[in-house]
């Protein structure tokens, strides 16, 4: 990576850091704020007191004429002054005295506005995952700022502290969650996890780099490898790096032929080579932490490997990291505007148009839906559409969006066009968009949108689930017997 680049990356964090920073002082401790712009502005006018009286002492120097022991008024003045200069100093000295008192008391509060920095450059990056995953640093300050709001109060500040990092990081989950397809919800949870581990220095880049992408470059002197089958090449040059790298894996080319058993969590895990070998000497699972079990399984049982990330999300972030997110459209609804559109993303098989039918129906508005699948041709159609439920209010469904590549871009204007004026829009207008991953939909859309993806439900138990969430509160009623 070019270092001007690294550069423009470290300054970027540092101003999200400082955002985030400013934020939470502002909304936790709205008094220091006050104090310290009034100390601020006090500061500044006894500095300017000062300078006027430098500065009308160098005038009348500067006019004196014969002996300045003389000139009265000069006397008079640098008598003033030196009283007025006394007091200005002694005022100063307490002010930036307390200024200091206030930035330390306000310093406290970093450790907040840094795991806000963590989040965001993770979710930041998982675009490079998915194009439709696109989040905006406005809407994350939005979520942020929110949770530090409606969050549980503690006069306590460590305690207010781990409640504001605890629900800033659930909050984040839950919102970007919701937005991700399921294969990648685990993804999520692992890379927020192991960027607030790297933060805290819990593990180290070297580490996590290893469980990345394994001992890429490594060149060993292969000694003889023991003779067994299972006990592949890579696996072996594997076994030689993290002897050779990690401290805590010296003896393991030595104890490969024993029985390893490892323990993450609720996650029991038994490695061996050959069948009915003899339990290890070393005691693996005391021996090692929880990263670097995962390391292990990493290089012996790789298949195995997302279960013990699951666990390891699980301890440390909890329960509700390695779920998803019950998703209602009534819950996405409340985060929609009429400036705010929601945007359906697709896999194959899926069609989110009945549950937004029967959702229209139960809040009343099952005559004032507006919907056409795009397709060749048929932007202006959609145009008029719009136009036509900015007006009158109506709920417009923009289906199939990446079929309509080529009315992107108008799309892409005439949606920026309501963000930045929606006082010329009707208030009850709301504007849905279903679309399949695709690289043509427009960046700055995906970013001020609400996103939720619509996948078929996979098992009995989720599609039971599936179909109770999207039950009406009548239906056990009309169906009663």
């Amino acid at each position: 990576m070019y270092p001007s680049l690294i550069g423009r990356i470290k300054k970027l964090r540092l101003n999200v850091i400082e955002k985030h920073y400013r934020d939470v002082v502002r909304l936790e401790r709205p008094d220091f704020e006050k104090q310290r712009t009034e100390l601020i502005t006090r500061i500044n006018n006894d500095k300017g007191q000062l300078k006027a009286i430098e500065d009308k002492i160098l005038r009348l120097l500067f006019a004196s004429e014969g002996n300045i022991l003389d000139d009265e008024e000069l006397i008079e003045t640098l008598n003033e002054s030196k009283e007025t200069s006394a007091i200005i100093a002694a005022r100063l000295t307490e002010t930036e005295a307390t200024e200091e008192k206030i930035s330390i008391a306000r310093e406290k509060y970093r450790p907040v506005s840094t795991r806000g920095s963590v989040l965001y450059f993770v979710v930041a990056v998982l675009a490079e995952i998915d194009p439709m995953y696109q989040f905006s640093l406005k809407y994350f300050n939005q979520i942020f700022c929110n949770v530090i709001q409606i969050s549980e109060k503690d006069d306590h500040l460590p305690n207010r502290l781990q409640i504001l990092n605890r629900e800033i990081t659930l909050a984040m989950y839950i919102n970007v969650s919701r937005s991700l397809f399921e294969r990648h919800k685990l993804v999520f949870s692992f890379m927020v996890c192991v960027a607030i581990l790297l933060q805290q220095g819990t593990i180290s880049e070297s580490q996590y780099n290893y469980l990345l992408r394994g001992p890429v470059g490594f060149k060993s002197p292969m000694d003889k490898k023991p003779n067994c089958t299972l006990l592949t090449d890579p696996i072996w040059l594997a076994v030689k790096y993290l002897a050779f790298a990690f401290e805590p894996f010296k003896y393991l080319p030595d104890d490969i032929l024993s029985r390893i058993t490892v323990t993450i969590g609720g996650y029991d895990q038994t490695i061996e080579f050959i069948p009915n070998s003899l339990n290890s000497k070393i005691g693996w699972n005391s021996h090692l932490d929880d990263f670097e079990k995962l390391m292990l399984l990493k290089t012996l049982r790789e298949e195995k490997l997302v279960f013990g990330i699951t666990e390891y999300v699980r301890i440390h972030l909890g329960q509700k990291f390695v779920e998803s997110p019950a998703i209602s459209l009534s819950v996405l609804y409340k985060d929609i505007s009429n400036s705010v559109p929601l945007i359906f993303v697709l896999s194959a098989g899926s069609d989110p148009f009945g549950a937004f039918h029967r959702f229209a129906t139960d809040m009343g508005y099952q005559e004032r839906i507006l919907s056409i699948s795009l397709g060749q041709g048929q932007g202006p159609v959609a145009e008029k559409l719009i136009e036509t439920g900015k007006n009158n209010g109506s709920w417009v469904f923009l289906q199939n969006c990446h079929l309509a590549t080529s009315w992107m871009l108008p799309m892409e204007r005439i949606i920026l066009a309501i963000v930045e004026d929606s006082s010329k829009v009707h208030t009850d207008f709301r504007l849905f968009m279903s679309s399949m991953p695709s690289r043509t939909f427009p960046v700055s859309v995906l970013q001020n949108a609400v996103k939720v993806t619509n996948e078929p439900p996979k098992g009995l138990r989720t599609n039971v689930k599936r179909a109770l969430e999207e039950m009406l509160d009548t239906f056990f009623e009309d169906h009663r017997t």
